[in-house]
C-alpha cells in the first residue's frame, strides 16, 4: 500500500508563510501542504515528536483557513527540513 493510498484526507499543495507556538515560544515556517489531517512546516529549530503545536494562521490564508484558524495540534515526524503535524480533532 503506497503513502497516497494510506491518507484519509487530500492533501493541497500550497507555499505560505505561517506563524506557531510551541511551549509558548512563537516560530515562523513556510507550510508546503495541507490537508484536513495535518500539515507540514519547513522551519528550521530543535523538535520533538510529540511535542504541542498551535498553528497561527494569517487571516489573509484562505488555504489554511479552510482547515480553520489556530488549530492545534502535535508534531508526529520531523525531517531535515522541518516538520509534520496531526491536527488534534476540534
Amino acid at each position: 500500500m503506497t503513502t497516497k493510498e494510506k491518507r484519509k484526507h487530500v492533501r493541497r499543495s500550497v507555499s505560505i508563510p505561517v506563524e506557531f507556538t510551541i511551549q509558548a515560544n512563537l516560530y515562523r515556517g513556510l507550510a508546503y501542504n495541507i490537508s484536513d489531517g495535518g500539515i507540514f512546516i519547513n522551519v528550521t529549530g530543535r523538535f520533538t515528536v510529540g511535542q504541542d503545536i498551535s498553528i497561527i494562521s494569517p487571516a489573509d490564508q484562505v488555504s489554511l483557513r479552510s482547515v480553520g484558524n489556530n488549530r492545534a495540534g502535535s508534531i508526529v515526524w520531523i525531517s531535515p527540513h522541518g516538520i509534520g503535524v496531526k491536527f488534534k480533532k476540534p
